[in-house]
């Protein structure tokens, strides 16, 4: 699954983000599917308002602008057509803000330049969308409860190979992943 990350020093903030998550509609959520994967796929039925403590408006009321990076080229998730954010995270995150009196600023994450936590913790963002959670920033971060799943294979492999049915089945294979990704850390 993808995460929301948040600053570290802001509990209200992943909070806000999980009840705005909750606060979509089935029909909402629904129509983001259909409109960034071709299919609005088998829903929970979700909660159709957004309930804030009075700790969580104040905060809204401190913090009325957002900045939110997202990863370049990550369709249909996240990606930039001549220089506007798209994708689904984009679109779940203004149905997750409407009527909060906050504006979301939209930018690049780039991780080579700069790690995410640091992106987190130094002010250069609030938010950090399309993750995925890992031990070493569970330590830096805060996250948000899953808000996409990824229901797709993540394994590309020659044809003629035995189907993989474990990860003991890539015994003695070469296995390439991208240099300083999640998905590396995680193996």
């Amino acid at each position: 699954p993808y995460y929301i990350g948040v600053r570290n020093d802001w509990p209200e903030l992943q909070s806000i983000i999980d009840k705005g998550a909750d606060a979509i509609t089935r029909q909402e959520f629904n129509a983001l599917r259909q409109k960034w994967f071709g299919s609005s796929g088998s829903t929970p039925a979700i909660a159709s308002s957004i309930d804030l403590s009075t700790e969580e408006l104040e905060f809204l009321s401190h913090n009325p602008r957002l900045k939110v990076l997202h990863h370049p080229d990550l369709a249909p998730y996240t990606f930039f057509e001549k220089g506007k954010p798209q994708g689904y995270f984009i679109d779940l995150l203004d149905l997750m803000f409407e009527g909060l009196n906050v504006t979301l600023e939209h930018g690049v994450r780039d991780r080579r330049k700069t790690p995410y936590a640091e992106a987190l913790n130094h002010r250069g963002a609030d938010l950090l969308t399309s993750l995925l959670i890992t031990p070493a920033r569970q330590k830096e971060m805060r996250f948000s409860n899953p808000v996409v799943r990824v229901n797709y294979p993540a394994i590309i492999m020659k044809i003629q190979d035995a189907p993989l049915r474990s990860i003991a089945d890539l015994q003695g294979k070469r296995v390439a992943v991208i240099k300083g990704h999640s998905f590396e850390q995680a193996m």
